[in-house]
């Protein structure tokens, strides 16, 4: 009895007991409780990087609404029809017809015309008396001749025997001597 009551109790102790610290490991953290607050960071750490807020989100591009054209105007109220009679036609505009163009001897010279109411000239030959008597006959003015001009006198010929001896050119001058050199 006494040989079972200390196996149990040596059973319990190694049981129950922790085992050594090894030494190549960090010692084991204590349990996390969610309740409590985080575990500091160590010392040695450095600082947390600055994070820049994030740039906001770009805007959309909205479509550049042109205003609308006005409305248009509501049509003019249209009268009542009658089934019975219906409303007469318009009245047409008379019609206007052009006057005719004049005939053409009001466009075209007198003597155009004059010589278009006489009998065809084409068919006489020139010596007929038709042809001769009907032209009206130019009235012949007396008038007095003038002299004629007196002639041009004919120039002088560039080069010839007309021509006078060209003057002699001048002479050209003979560049100054330098002065002789003075001996002092």
């Amino acid at each position: 009895m006494a040989f079972l009551t200390l196996t149990l109790v040596l059973a319990n102790r190694y049981i129950y007991s922790s085992p050594p610290p090894l030494k190549n490991y960090p010692p084991v953290s204590p349990p996390y409780h969610y309740l409590s607050p985080p575990p500091l960071p160590p010392v040695h750490s450095p600082p947390p990087a600055y994070h820049y807020p994030p740039p906001p989100p770009p805007k959309k591009a909205t479509a550049y609404i042109y205003p609308s054209p006005p409305p248009p105007p509501p049509p003019p109220p249209k009268a009542p029809y009658h089934y019975a009679s219906p409303p007469p036609p318009p009245p047409k505009k008379p019609y206007k017809y052009l006057s005719p163009p004049p005939p053409a001897q009001f466009y075209l010279p007198k003597a155009l015309n004059y010589y278009k109411s006489l009998p065809s000239l084409h068919v006489y030959p020139q010596s007929h008396p038709v042809y001769h008597h009907s032209r009206p006959q130019p009235k012949m003015h007396i008038t007095r001749r003038k002299p004629p001009p007196p002639p041009v006198p004919m120039p002088a010929p560039r080069y010839g025997p007309g021509r006078r001896r060209p003057l002699p050119e001048p002479p050209i001058p003979e560049p100054p001597s330098p002065p002789p050199p003075q001996h002092h």
